[in-house]
């Protein structure tokens, strides 16, 4: 086991005699911000000149799987699995590198270190602070190389830019989108897995843990529109990412697995029909209180119309009561003549008793 310090190189028969290791690495933070692990195969000109051997929590194993991320180590953030004799000949050095994911800078970290092992058992180790470095963004931590044989370097280098920078540093480029057709293609946005390791329900956020890496992403609530129901600790999370006003990475577009987002549309046209419906009971109701008022003050709603009858041949004679006329009698007398007593409730509707109505 060594203790590597800062340009302290060694060959990697010195260590173990395996082509199998794992480099695992750590940044103590106080202020837990975000850090990106990354390694970039270059050839013997230090140019990425396969983009497929540049692994980072977007591209987590090579095609070959002499490269990969898995199961972080505990304590530590990123856990790489080698297989050195599977790489190709055309990758002569994996470069290791730490980059922050917002503001700030290396210089205010705790600690941090990255570790050689084999079969679980550590083999190799570099340690570094914050002292170290200045206003620099990024570290190139250490570096596996071949040089006749592999070797292990402890490099310890702050760099300036990003992650982007770096990628450039080496010969790579970001892949942005080109149009090549004046018609627009919508291309599907890549949508990542993680586990939601931490949740505050009341201020509605939390943090996604990228699987299989132990990077985490911030996520809102807003995030999970249309769920139907709010997220809790442990739930898995499929998302897109996008950068926020402070520059951190954050979630965006996601779900929660196992549950299918609610369509608004529908909800509005199910408000639709609930308007509907009370406009129809309301004009219901008003029909019948309209019809309950007209009953209750005279208005007869019967199909018998008294005005259409013909009286021809009736006449007053002085008649007053139920018992000295026939029905139609009566009904002439309460239409036509004065001080009859054929109507006791005043409905509108004389001798009721005997000519029913």
């Amino acid at each position: 086991m060594i203790n590597f310090i800062r340009g302290q190189k060694a060959k990697l028969t010195d260590l173990t005699s395996s082509t199998v290791l794992q480099v695992s690495l750590a940044i103590v933070d106080q202020a837990n911000r975000t850090f990106d692990i990354s390694c970039f195969g270059v050839d013997a000109q230090n140019k990425l000149s396969d983009d497929r051997y540049f692994i980072f929590y977007n591209q987590t194993a090579a095609p070959d799987g002499a490269l990969a991320i898995v199961n972080s180590l505990p304590n530590d953030l990123v856990t790489f699995q080698l297989d050195l004799a599977r790489l190709p000949s055309s990758i002569r050095n994996l470069v290791f590198v730490a980059s922050l994911d917002g503001a700030g800078d290396m210089s205010q970290i705790q600690q941090g270190y990255v570790r050689l092992l084999v079969q679980g058992n550590e083999v190799g180790k570099f340690s570094f602070t914050g002292k170290d470095f200045s206003n620099e963004r990024a570290i190139i931590v250490a570096e596996i190389y071949w040089k006749e044989v592999w070797r292990f370097a402890a490099v310890g280098q702050g760099f300036k830019g990003g992650l982007s920078q770096l990628l450039e540093h080496f010969g790579g480029q970001e892949v942005l989108p080109v149009q090549t057709n004046p018609t627009p293609v919508k291309s599907r946005p890549m949508e990542f897995k993680g586990k939601l390791v931490r949740w505050d329900d009341e201020r509605g956020f939390g943090f996604i843990r990228l699987l299989p890496s132990r990077k985490e992403i911030f996520i809102h609530i807003t995030a999970l529109a249309g769920m139907p129901r709010r997220p809790v600790a442990g739930d898995t999370i499929y998302f897109q990412l996008e950068s926020g006003d402070d520059g951190k990475t954050r979630a965006k577009s996601a779900r929660i697995e196992g549950l299918a987002k609610t369509h608004h549309k529908q909800t509005r046209k199910n408000s639709s029909d609930y308007v509907f419906i009370f406009i129809f009971v309301l004009v219901f109701l008003t029909l019948v209180a309209v019809l309950w008022y007209a009953i209750f003050n005279g208005e007869d709603f019967t199909t018998e119309d008294s005005t259409a009858e013909d009286f021809t041949g009736y006449q007053c004679e002085g008649k007053q009561h139920c018992s000295q006329m026939t029905c139609k009698e009566a009904r002439f007398y309460l239409k036509n003549c004065p001080d009859v007593k054929i109507d006791g409730d005043s409905d509108g509707k004389p001798c009721e008793d005997q000519c029913g109505h």
